[in-house]
């Protein structure tokens, strides 16, 4: 495991830093994300909160995507 993959892991359930309240995954506008781009944008959003650098958002962020009606998707599985 990867030097990042383990400060991701350790950060989310170590519980000294911070308490976990809620995380949220946005795609963004890609069909498909890797495991490196998930672990690489992970690391980059813990050390901008580490340092202090991020703010907050309460929205999500906006997709160029169309919107998915996720009835519909689990109606035709």
């Amino acid at each position: 495991m990867s030097k990042e993959k383990n400060r991701i892991i350790d950060y989310l359930f170590s519980g000294q830093e911070s308490k976990l309240l809620n995380i949220k995954l946005f795609r963004g506008d890609a069909d498909i994300v890797t495991e490196a781009e998930l672990v690489n944008e992970s690391h980059a959003a813990i050390m901008q909160k580490h340092v202090g650098s991020i703010q907050g958002s309460p929205n999500a962020p906006r997709s160029k995507k169309p919107v998915v009606d996720v009835r519909a998707l689990v109606a035709d599985m």
